[in-house]
């Protein structure tokens, strides 16, 4: 059993005047999900020697807010209410301009073998974290990396906080090994054969894929996930049984284009969505569009037939079905020519629109949108090393802010995009591919919240007082 303590010091560096406060943590679920088994796929090397020692990898972020953070042991992800005021990385220092993250303090820092427990104390200067500190919570160590956002935060390409210690072998979108013509969300589409990916239900251990045949025609496919059940007759290596195949209704007002469209399935909403339009990939102010809802389980068909009302042409849709996405009732996508804007739509109201600016150079997009956790939508940038603009953002769909990441890639080791897809009813996991022929690997956010310390006295950091921060985690 695991407790833990937090003590806050802010130091006024006029007066020398001290301000002391302390408080005690819950422990969330978040470890005890890290360390289960997901099905046959944890890999034992990866869990017991890369993310050893666990004090300083899979507890080694910590994150403030600046607003509490309902104590639950299923919220393993801050919510858009609360905004990151600082953050910091165990034995890390932060030679960086960015103005969010701290330092590890090295010297006070303890770990405690016979006593059992870990100290760890980050310090924070005078221009570091500044503003309402209302929550404090323990995450992997690239958690800490202020993957909740922040308006100066400088680009590290050694930052990855999607954390695999798992077994990455299962081929769900390889045509070599899934059974079928697969694919995801960076895959052309043959109408009638290409099955993309969208879900995963460990519950039932399926894979969903869908399957376009016609401008009024859309079929499911289900296959089998291997996470739970094997059979002497099937090769999970090899070939992904077909467990289930079966068309939609025709669709009324069906897709507009069987190349060019976007998809993602929201994962709180419980639905696959479709962005489709007739050209190729711009729609033109006041041109038609449409969104199709596909509601998981009954499957049944909403279908949204709107006008773009941003007043400039939009980039929804492409042949690599990435750009748009559909999140709590509402389409973020971004307009085709510069000045880049990013846009978000209500689905039952295209004309309530709000833009959302990034704050950068007009001549950069801020990446795809690849996944949602609990308020938030997370985008990815792939290609130029170069260039430091190309990074990882987060978006606060309460808020509208989009910030920047430290991570350059979420997985890393390819300029690519992976397709991030969700488990059905379960945020912690997702399984990353490449486009058609991709071994991938599932995925953990490793921006978790493993404790949550509501202070009892919300603190304010200015520009006058440095802080220090110390978070005690005792095994008992």
């Amino acid at each position: 059993m695991l407790t833990g303590k937090t003590i806050i010091e802010l130091t006024d560096v006029h007066t020398g005047e001290v301000e002391h406060l302390e408080d005690h943590n819950m422990i969330t679920n978040a470890l005890t999900k890290f360390f289960e088994p997901l099905g046959h796929m944890k890999l034992a090397s990866n869990l017991f020697n890369d993310q050893s020692p666990y004090y300083e990898n899979v507890l080694g972020g910590l994150l403030m807010f600046d607003g509490a953070i309902e104590e639950r042991q299923d919220l393993l992800y801050a919510p858009p209410d609360v905004n990151l005021t600082g953050c910091a990385v165990y034995n890390k220092q932060n030679d960086t301009t960015g103005k969010k993250r701290g330092a590890f303090n090295t010297t006070e820092s303890e770990v405690n073998l016979t006593d059992r427990y870990v100290k760890y104390v980050y310090d924070f200067a005078t221009s570091q974290a500044n503003g309402t500190i209302a929550s404090i919570c323990l995450s992997h160590k690239y958690g800490g990396y202020t993957t909740y956002g922040s308006e100066d935060a400088a680009r590290l390409d050694s930052i990855n906080p999607m954390i695999s210690v798992f077994e990455n072998m299962m081929h769900y979108v390889n045509r070599d090994y899934s059974g079928g013509y697969t694919g995801d969300r960076s895959t052309g589409n043959t109408a009638g054969q290409t099955e993309f990916i969208f879900a995963i239900d460990p519950s039932e251990d399926l894979v969903y894929y869908f399957k376009i045949n016609s401008l009024k025609s859309i079929s499911i496919v289900k296959r089998r996930a291997y996470l739970k059940a094997l059979s002497i007759f099937e090769q999970p290596y090899r070939n992904k049984a077909l467990v289930e195949q079966f068309t939609l209704n025709d669709l009324p007002g069906g897709i507009l284009n069987t190349s060019y469209f976007s998809y993602n399935f929201d994962n709180e909403a419980k639905a696959l969505y479709i962005i489709s339009q007739t050209n190729s990939n711009s729609i033109a102010a006041g041109a038609a569009f449409h969104v199709l809802k596909i509601s998981f389980g009954d499957w049944a068909v909403t279908e949204y037939q709107m006008t773009n009302q941003a007043n400039v042409p939009l980039y929804l849709a492409s042949g690599s079905h990435y750009y748009s996405f559909v999140y709590r009732g509402f389409l973020y996508c971004r307009s085709y020519s510069s000045p880049y804007n990013l846009y978000k739509i209500e689905l039952t109201d295209p004309a309530n629109i709000t833009k959302i600016s990034f704050g950068e150079a007009t001549t950069l997009l801020p990446g795809y949108p690849v996944f949602a956790l609990n308020g938030r939508i997370f985008y990815e940038s792939g290609g130029n090393n170069s260039d430091t603009r190309y990074r990882c953002y987060v978006l606060n769909t309460q808020t509208n802010m989009l910030e920047r990441m430290e991570a350059y890639y979420m997985v890393g080791g390819t300029s690519y995009i992976p397709t991030y897809t969700p488990f059905i009813g379960d945020d912690f996991y997702f399984y990353a591919s490449y486009n058609y022929n991709s071994s991938a690997s599932f995925r953990i956010p490793g921006f978790y919240l493993a404790t949550i310390n509501n202070l009892s006295t919300p603190v304010t950091k200015t520009a006058d007082k440095t802080m220090k921060v110390t978070y005690i985690i005792q095994e008992q």
